[in-house]
């Protein structure tokens, strides 16, 4: 979608539909100057400084990974593409690098309220859902070994039928908190009575290969908390089980 400006320029917005929560698709782009997305009420670039004051670009993917459509992209912004920021590639880390964790609301960000005045009605996800949206930029590739390095974003989903929302972390940690959730929503569900349990909840322990300590989740995959249940969601816990990472505290 693109319109032209008074000024005579061309403004391009790229509609986008994702298999996952756009948010994740959004921090998952082929390089740094894509990372922009906005939402009902609010627009975010995660990367501003280095795409829009220092005009440039940096890999988040390998070239050869990069879809001709990707490069079309990228060459429209006029921008000068690197693999690396020199400071990372040199290891001169004591100033302006990008190997941090971050969060799409932080002050790194860019986030620009935009008119809502005209709308007739207000999503339901609050703001947080988004500019708590946590990952960590490292190398992949082995510098001392002379490969071929570019940024790589660490970044996965926290998701359960215990959770209301999905909340998008570093691999490390939502590895973690998807385990306590999913053992958090096998207890709701033997707490429900046996006829709005799913059918093939006994099966999830079943089977040569696995263990009490191995549920099989995919057997009740796209399970719905059925209406009028005394199902419960402990979106609440996400909060109280970041105190253990104080570098995720911000935005809960």
């Amino acid at each position: 979608m693109s319109r032209v400006n008074s000024d005579g320029k061309c403004s391009e917005v790229n509609i986008v539909e994702t298999a996952m929560t756009p948010v994740l698709e959004a921090l998952l782009p082929s390089s740094t100057s894509l990372s922009n997305l906005i939402t009902w009420n609010r627009a975010y670039s995660v990367f501003p400084h280095e795409t829009f004051i220092d005009k440039r670009g940096y890999l988040l993917r390998h070239p050869t990974k990069m879809t001709t459509s990707e490069w079309v992209d990228t060459e429209s912004l006029g921008l000068d593409m690197f693999p690396l920021k020199r400071q990372d590639a040199l290891d001169e880390k004591e100033r302006n690098t990008l190997l941090s964790q971050r969060r799409v609301g932080d002050t790194s960000s860019w986030v620009i309220a935009l008119n809502t005045s005209g709308l007739h009605s207000v999503p339901p996800y609050p703001n947080y859902l988004v500019e708590s949206a946590t990952f960590r930029l490292t190398i992949y590739g082995a510098l001392d070994r002379g490969l071929f390095s570019h940024y790589y974003v660490d970044v996965s989903i926290v998701s359960a039928p215990s959770l209301k929302h999905q909340y998008i972390l570093p691999r490390g940690i939502a590895y973690q908190l998807d385990i306590f959730f999913r053992n958090l929503t096998i207890v709701s569900l033997h707490r429900l009575p046996t006829a709005q349990q799913p059918q093939r909840l006994g099966q999830i322990f079943a089977g040569l290969h696995l263990s009490l300590e191995s549920p099989r989740m995919a057997l009740i995959e796209g399970f719905v908390p059925p209406e009028g249940s005394n199902w419960k969601y402990h979106d609440e816990m996400v909060r109280y089980l970041k105190k253990e990472y104080p570098e995720l505290e911000y935005g809960l």
